[in-house]
């Protein structure tokens, strides 16, 4: 729903801070639902970083 109303032409500010919110709630959800996949994901994504990629 997020990328949805991201991506659309005539933006709706109400809906786009709803969408946010749901999603940031997901994420809360996954993050404590799978902690060490999580962990795994961010320290790849830093080396990622750090490497320049």
């Amino acid at each position: 729903m997020s990328a949805h109303e991201a991506t659309r032409e005539e933006r709706n500010p109400e809906l786009m801070e709803l969408s946010l919110k749901g999603l940031s709630r997901s994420v809360e959800g996954f993050e404590e639902s799978h902690p060490k996949l999580v962990q795994a994901v961010n320290s790849i994504c830093t080396t990622l970083s750090n490497l320049g990629i």
